[in-house]
């Protein structure tokens, strides 16, 4: 009978055990214990929160551009595939070409500055024939007036792209294109959720009239 005692009280020792356990972590945790989910939440990305979206779009543009960059046969700044020069173009709408918004040519404007902090020779086409002031307003440098970017650029490739609005995302495919031949140099994609900040850059979108959706003007380029 002794031995069965004890016997009896190991048992109910195992028993115990985890039964104190589970206790214990109930109170050191109860909202992880009771809410599985809420470890998942607390850890949740907050790279696209809204204070942050600047900062991720910028970062998401960096990463394409270095993919571009990556994808170059001749990567080599001088005397690569962009030895020539590059132009960057707005990104236009995949569906209608000649369909464009604030995010297309912010696109446009980031990866220019990226290409040349990395050292390659980018034009920027919409440089005046000259300065424009304007009492109380300013100095004008840029401008997309026809009549005032009329000077050729020389540049051996042009930097453009695409992007596709979804119920979620925005796709985007950026190119590098041989102005010479047309032949595709480099390629990179890039998706982006639709927050805030994407939604209002897309909110200006707009089409060339369809009765001049020819060509409005072509700067002239001048090719080696």
């Amino acid at each position: 009978m002794r031995y069965g005692a004890k016997e009896g009280g190991g048992t109910m020792k195992r028993f115990l055990m985890p039964v104190l356990l589970v206790m214990v972590f109930l109170w050191a945790n109860p909202a992880e214990a009771l809410w599985p989910w809420s470890r998942s939440e607390a850890k949740r990305d907050t790279t696209w929160s809204r204070p942050n979206q600047a900062m991720a779009l910028q970062a998401a543009i960096q990463a394409m551009s270095g993919e571009l960059i990556g994808h170059l046969n001749d990567p080599d700044p001088e005397f690569g595939d962009l030895g020539g020069g590059l132009i960057a173009c707005s990104f236009v709408d995949l569906q209608q070409l000649t369909r464009s918004s604030s995010l297309g040519r912010y696109l446009a404007e980031q990866l220019k500055g990226e290409f040349q902090r990395r050292q390659y020779r980018v034009i920027d086409i919409r440089k005046s024939r000259s300065i424009i002031i304007a009492e109380s307003r300013g100095e004008y440098g840029l401008s997309r007036d026809p009549n005032e970017v009329g000077t050729p650029v020389a540049a051996d490739a042009m930097i453009t792209g695409t992007y596709t609005v979804l119920a979620q995302q925005i796709l985007v495919n950026a190119s590098i294109i041989d102005n010479r031949n047309g032949v595709l140099r480099s390629s990179a994609m890039l998706a982006l959720p639709r927050c805030e900040l994407i939604e209002a850059m897309l909110a200006d979108q707009a089409t060339l009239p369809q009765k001049t959706a020819s060509v409005l003007y072509l700067k002239r380029l001048e090719l080696k």
